[in-house]
């Protein structure tokens, strides 16, 4: 048994280190040039970026990167998608960008109208001097900023509305679309 451990420990001395030594295979052989590293993947396109933040800039304040992912998903999903995280991380980065494309939303001129184009129809209440709460129609002409209608109301009944609209429209003509904000009443 002593005999072959010597023998091992001559063999190891003896045999040069190239033989001892398993030979370690690199990715690239010693004398050939390295392959060029594939492109970097490039970021998302300029219309992305502008879109998202003109989605933030319209969505306000109140909106999160969740809903504008999914709100530019659903507008642009069959050319781009993009994450919250890239949302999140775009918003942080364009900070100067988004207020400044807040402040053009803000002080663009209103759309125009033709006059008796548009009309917007509301109730409000207001309360007199006696406590009693009394409902208010309100119906407006979006092109010429004229309130067309302005009457206190008995009930909020449908038929007393479509009443004092018809009486509306007999006065300054009919308009071609009427604009409610869907409560229960303007439905029908």
């Amino acid at each position: 048994m002593l005999c072959l451990l010597f023998v091992l420990l001559l063999l190891f001395i003896c045999l040069p280190r190239a033989v001892r030594r398993p030979k370690i295979f690199h990715r690239h052989p010693p004398n050939a040039s390295p392959k060029p590293l594939p492109p970097k993947k490039k970021g998302k396109p300029d219309w992305v970026i502008a879109e998202v933040l003109r989605l933030k800039a319209l969505m306000g304040s109140g909106a999160g990167v969740r809903k504008i992912a999914a709100t530019f998903n659903r507008l642009h999903g069959a050319r781009a998608t993009i994450g919250k995280t890239f949302v999140a991380d775009l918003l942080i980065s364009h900070q100067y960008e988004l207020a400044c494309a807040k402040r053009s939303i803000r002080n663009k001129p209103p759309t125009p109208y033709r006059v008796n184009a548009v009309w917007a129809l509301d109730l409000t209440f207001y309360t007199d001097a006696a406590k009693n709460t009394h409902t208010v129609l309100g119906v407006i002409d979006h092109g010429s900023r004229l309130v067309t209608s302005l009457k206190v109301i008995v009930n909020k009944r449908a038929w007393t509305i479509l009443g004092h609209l018809c009486l509306a429209m007999g006065q300054y003509g009919k308009p071609k679309a009427i604009r409610t904000d869907n409560e229960g009443v303007c439905a029908t």
